[in-house]
């Protein structure tokens, strides 16, 4: 049987509005050393809490808010913002599940706050659930005034967003003028499969994911870590619905084509990604030129980074 939490996204819960990540693609915290004894980049830096074990699909590898993400967005907005103190920049992580993300950027002395469509939190208690907001499905709306925020950042959500356009347009409403909204999110070409449920090309071939492929490697064995025990058929129902309801891969450039019509830029720093990201195909390229080719393709095969700014009047 299909666990209860994920049958009921499978059957368009979530459809159109899976702004982030489907409820089964949500981290669950492991048990962690006190870490109330560490500074706040040492919390960051330290392994312990580790952030392991997902409530249906495999997303460790790309959505999980761990410390790499953290330095990578931190170093982001100082280089964006030119703030002097973090104190003074007020954070919205777009997509924020558990609200770790938004933890974490307190931890370092962000103003961080964290909206999501599902209230992830609700049970969580390493969470400050008054930073954490419901979004309203409809009509679709965040839950802030406008011109609130200075940056507004998300990490491996728009794979899921199926209404990119209304997203892009609300964060654009609530950006301060002037502010920036940061992206992080697996290309189309993600390679060697899509990272949720383990099957080569999907990625490639959404929407068009016919159930012959996702057939031919369920009865291979492809399965992620919460579908064992389970039949090839039901593998390929799961992940029929999965696919179209929980995700949505664009290419990079649909993406340039909406923040120009939206905010009228669009700025991919791939090298800038490389030299920060701790991520494995980033450090292996980082001392290998040329960085802005490597940017490129590491932009389309596996993570890309988009920075884009709500213009003054």
């Amino acid at each position: 049987m299909i666990p209860s939490s994920i049958n009921r996204c499978l059957q368009g819960e979530n459809s159109f509005f899976i702004t982030p990540r489907p409820p089964w693609c949500q981290p669950v915290d492991q048990p962690a050393e006190p870490l109330n004894n560490l500074t706040p980049v040492e919390r960051l830096t330290t392994n312990s809490p580790k952030v392991s074990t997902l409530n249906g699909a495999n997303c460790e590898r790309i959505t999980m808010p761990n410390s790499n993400t953290v330095i990578l967005i931190d170093v982001a907005i100082k280089k964006y913002t030119a703030s002097g103190s973090a104190s003074y920049v007020k954070v919205l992580d777009f997509g924020c599940g558990k609200g770790n993300l938004v933890r974490d950027l307190s931890s370092l002395g962000y103003d961080a706050y964290g909206c999501d469509i599902v209230t992830f939190w609700e049970e969580e208690s390493n969470t400050e659930k008054s930073r954490l907001s419901r979004i309203s499905r409809s009509p679709y709306r965040l839950p802030y005034e406008d011109n609130t925020f200075h940056v507004v950042v998300s990490t491996s959500v728009m794979e899921h967003a199926q209404n990119k356009k209304e997203c892009f347009n609300e964060i654009h409403r609530v950006l301060k003028k002037g502010g920036y909204a940061m992206h992080l999110y697996p290309g189309k070409w993600y390679l060697p499969f899509e990272p949720h449920i383990y099957v080569p090309f999907v990625n490639m071939f959404w929407p068009n994911c016919s159930k012959g492929w996702l057939s031919l490697w369920a009865r291979f064995g492809i399965r992620n870590e919460f579908q064992k025990g389970m039949s090839w058929k039901e593998v390929v129902e799961a992940n029929a619905r999965y696919c179209e309801h929980g995700l949505s891969y664009w290419s990079n450039k649909k993406y340039r084509k909406l923040s120009q019509e939206i905010y009228g830029n669009y700025h991919a720093p791939m090298t800038f990604y490389i030299k920060h990201s701790g991520g494995k195909a980033a450090r292996f390229l980082r001392g290998i030129p040329p960085k802005a080719l490597w940017g490129w393709v590491l932009g389309n095969i596996r993570m890309n980074f988009i920075v884009v700014r709500k213009l003054p009047d």
